[in-house]
Formats: structure tokens, sequence, C-alpha cells
């Protein structure tokens, strides 16, 4: 899927804007001046994103506050559990296998589904919309080198 940054950012704009009106509301301390917090992972694909998710925020006018960097899926869980944090990007598989311990899937929507259910459930979060993207993993080599290995796809 090819979507330019304009494309892009809206629809992230609206789900993250969406994410965090159904984060609101836990608590009497919580006002509508309260900063959202913004989590990461510990790796760069995370740290950018996080950061994008930031961004769309203050543009729509809120305010945030960023804790990049947390460390890995435990980490910033726990940190979305205790409140530490009120949102940070999360894969879809990552959700499913690591935090609620289910078998993997390749079914895009079951997964989601499962996700959704599974954490409202467990954890009383809400996942957000899916981004209009998708983190595959791929190898690449030459044709010389797969040749040379016998390797084909």
């Amino acid at each position: 899927m090819n979507l330019t940054r304009r494309a892009l950012l809206p629809l992230l704009a609206a789900s993250i804007a969406l994410g965090a009106a159904a984060c609101g509301g836990g608590s009497d301390s919580e006002t509508a001046g309260d900063p959202i917090t913004v989590g990461s992972k510990d790796f760069t694909e995370q740290f950018i994103l996080g950061e994008m998710y930031a961004l769309v925020l203050e543009d729509a006018g809120l305010p945030v506050e960023r804790k990049l960097n947390l460390g890995g899926t435990p980490v910033a869980q726990a940190g979305l559990e205790s409140g530490e944090i009120d949102v940070y990007p999360e894969y879809t598989g990552t959700g499913l296998v690591t935090v609620l311990k289910l078998p993997a899937s390749s079914d895009q929507q079951a997964v989601f589904e499962a996700v959704s259910e599974g954490y409202k459930e467990q954890y009383n979060l809400v996942w957000l919309d899916p981004a209009p993207m998708n983190n595959t993993q791929a190898l690449a080599m030459t044709q010389a080198g797969a040749a040379e290995s016998g390797i084909q796809t």
C-alpha cells in the first residue's frame, strides 16, 4: 500500500484522537487539560511511531507528554496498565502472542478482533483501529546468491 504522508496523517490523527477519547474518564482527577502520555518501545521504528502519535495529538491541540524508549513489550504494557502512559504503538501479533499468550494466526482481521476483545476483557484497555500500514518481515538476497544456494520463492 502506497500512502503519502498527507493521506496517512489524517487517518492517524483520527485514530489517535478517538483512542485518546476512549482512554479518558478513568478517574475523577483527570481533566481535559491533562497531557496524554505517549510511550514507545525501545527501537527506532517505535521511536518514530511514538513521535508521530505525539505530533498528531499536539497538532490537534492536545497537550502531550512523551515517554519514549521505555523498553520491550512487557515494560510498555505495564506502563499502559498502571496508567504511566496512555497510548503506545503495538503490533497486533505481539499483543496476541506475547501479551495474551494466544496462538499466532495469519488472519489479520481475526487477530485484531482477538486482541481487541482480549485486552478489553483482561486489562480494560481499548485498541485503536489498525494503522493503514503493515509491518511485514522479509528477507532479500541477490538472484545470483539464491541460484547458487538453490533457494526458490
